[in-house]
């Protein structure tokens, strides 16, 4: 099992309310049934806001490629956001111990979530939303699912059964805008269901007459999580965002994170920001992270970015059974960003370098010292931001 990820979400896009229906007016023929232009003119209406977002990460023998469209309303009281998710996955496997043969593999996956957003009165907002996601999250679960398909699916064919990774997950949430100057206070409690690539191992059948057999770890698990944030502008140049997430998963001990964020405003052109964290899951894990962006307004159209992380853990979790999780991570990236913004409309490019240290692999995990190879990604980003 890898680091829980959550990360992802099927099913949204559509509406956001209509003004109700004259029942009377209607059967009086003062209104006409097939106003197709009055029904969207009141469904897309108020301050709206388009968002489409494309990234890859790119190297030799693997590729990510993952797009996403998010759409954002706001009305009086209340604002909705929809989001639809498009991963394109290829990699070329490879096995270091010999058992598996070499092939190429891709995978394809979506996602997509909605969250309505309620303003209860001048301070007090709360949020509702769900998300899913069908298909392989990341490349490790893909180059994972391959060794098995290979190593247990041929020889236990009756027995096997191939991984379909999906999740579905829930959250809510209340943000309060403190009136005496304490800032923003925002409380998430989010509950998901994810199923997963689970390791296989040879196993008896019962039975008077067992047979050999392959039989699977832990193939689904639940996640419950909570997140508490405290916004605060320090002065007029200065704000901080504090995060503290908590994280219980399913055979596992729960995971403690905090994260720091501070953005300062240099002077009227730079902006530097900067992030610290840490994560802790029982006496097993732990990591650290950090990072430092500079902004630069070149002119009221265009502006620059460069920013840098660092990242180091001391090696995945597993729950049970054959050990699939990466050995100790220590990674880095560097990364430029070019933005043009007009009247409604902001263009990004995005480029940079993204690097992963892996300590040597243990005695078990050596069928996946090729996964957990050293590697040189390049990165790259496009976005396009529309309000109307």
């Amino acid at each position: 099992m890898k680091h829980a990820f959550l990360s992802p979400l099927l099913l949204a896009n559509l509406f956001a309310g209509t003004a109700p229906i004259d029942e009377e007016s209607l059967e009086a023929g003062e209104i006409t049934p097939a106003g197709s232009g009055d029904f969207l003119n009141s469904l897309f209406t108020g301050e709206q806001r388009l968002d489409l977002n494309h990234e890859f990460l790119h190297h030799d023998d693997i590729s990510v490629n993952r797009s996403s469209l998010i759409y954002r309303q706001s009305r009086e009281n209340w604002s909705l956001e929809a989001n639809l998710g498009f991963t394109d996955i290829g990699i070329d496997y490879t096995d270091a111990v010999g058992l598996t043969r070499a092939t190429r593999r891709t995978e394809e996956s979506w996602s997509g979530g909605l969250t309505l957003s309620l303003d209860l009165n001048d301070s007090l907002s709360t949020t509702f939303g769900f998300t899913a996601y069908e298909g392989y999250a990341d490349y490790q679960s893909v180059w994972i699912s391959e060794y098995y398909d290979q190593r247990f699916g041929i020889p236990f064919a009756s027995s096997y059964e191939t991984a379909s990774p999906r999740g579905i997950g829930f959250q809510t949430g209340l943000v309060w805008d403190d009136s005496y100057g304490m800032g923003r206070f925002s409380a998430t409690f989010a509950l998901s269901e994810d199923d997963i690539v689970p390791a296989w191992s040879p196993a008896l059948s019962g039975g008077p007459n067992p047979t050999l057999i392959a039989e699977p770890t832990i193939e689904s698990f639940t996640t419950y999580s909570g997140v508490l944030t405290w916004e605060k502008a320090i002065n007029p140049d200065l704000k901080s965002h504090l995060t503290l997430r908590y994280v219980d998963i399913t055979a596992r001990d729960p995971r403690i994170q905090i994260n720091s964020q501070w953005a300062w405003a240099i002077n009227g052109d730079f902006t530097l920001r900067a992030h610290l964290g840490a994560a802790r899951e029982g006496s097993d894990f732990d990591a650290l992270f950090g990072g430092l962006a500079l902004h630069y307004d070149i002119s009221p159209q265009w502006s620059a970015s460069l920013s840098g992380r660092l990242y180091r853990d001391t090696g995945e979790i597993v729950s049970a059974g054959f050990n699939t999780a990466a050995p100790e991570l220590n990674s880095s990236e560097i990364s430029a960003s070019l933005a043009w913004s007009g009247p409604s409309t902001t263009i990004r490019l995005g480029v940079g370098l993204y690097e992963t240290d892996y300590d040597e692999p243990d005695e078990d995990n050596q069928f996946f010292a090729d996964l957990y190879a050293d590697r040189d990604f390049l990165l790259g980003r496009i976005s396009l931001s529309h309000t109307f």
